[in-house]
């Protein structure tokens, strides 16, 4: 069940659990119509995070299958903030945490954790959550999307097709998809691979569908 109220331009919603569930719960909507869920467990030692777009590989444009993937692999090469491309997993793994993504069909999901300790008073541990989070937010608010950066990646997302081609459940599933109606989006080939995706305007491309997808209004958050 959940009840709304309106506070500091705030709309927030009250999260009813159940009495055996531990975690403390709220839900709000950002001015910018993020929406966002904060839980709280003060018996963990990890604090974490996770984006959800409401946008998968169904959106891939016909003639450029695999764009949503490699959007979601280019928004970690790098931001304004932090043009280093290694240095959010390297903070991350000095932390004890780490990062990863995945492009579905109508979803894009990253996500990261990080070793803290739960008590408040843990002035270290706050930081190290704040920082975690800026250097999180900066992939949505601000990629470089890099011309070199692309020209690399999309080698990356080519070895992950091939190695997909190894493994049986992947292959299945792209059986079955190549049997479904041409016009559905269901038979598009999500992956993506250096043949579908390494074409001349491919960093055009890429702007393009940032552009018109990544929005908040389309993006929930929970942390």
């Amino acid at each position: 069940m959940f009840n709304t109220c309106f506070a500091d331009d705030l709309l927030t919603v009250e999260v009813d659990s159940s009495p055996l569930d531990t975690r403390s719960y709220r839900a709000l909507t950002l001015p910018n119509k993020l929406k966002v869920l904060l839980v709280t467990d003060k018996a963990s030692d990890n604090a974490a995070a996770a984006m959800n777009l409401a946008v998968g590989h169904f959106s891939d444009p016909i003639d450029r299958p695999g764009i949503a993937h490699f959007c979601e692999h280019m928004l970690y090469m790098g931001t304004a903030k932090y043009p280093d491309e290694a240095s959010f997993r390297q903070f991350l793994a000095e932390n004890g945490g780490s990062t990863n993504a995945y492009t579905y069909l109508e979803d894009t999901n990253y996500h990261f954790q990080i070793t803290v300790k739960s008590k408040d008073e843990d002035v270290n541990s706050r930081k190290k959550i704040y920082e975690a989070l800026d250097r999180f937010s900066q992939l949505f608010a601000a990629p470089l999307f890099t011309e070199s950066a692309v020209n690399r990646e999309v080698n990356a997302v080519d070895s992950e097709n091939e190695k997909n081609l190894q493994s049986d459940d992947h292959r299945l599933i792209q059986l079955h998809k190549s049997t479904v109606n041409p016009d559905h989006p269901y038979h598009k080939f999500g992956t993506g691979s250096k043949e579908t995706l390494d074409k001349e305007d491919l960093r055009e491309v890429l702007l393009r569908f940032h552009d018109q997808y990544y929005s908040a209004d389309i993006m929930t958050l929970t942390l």
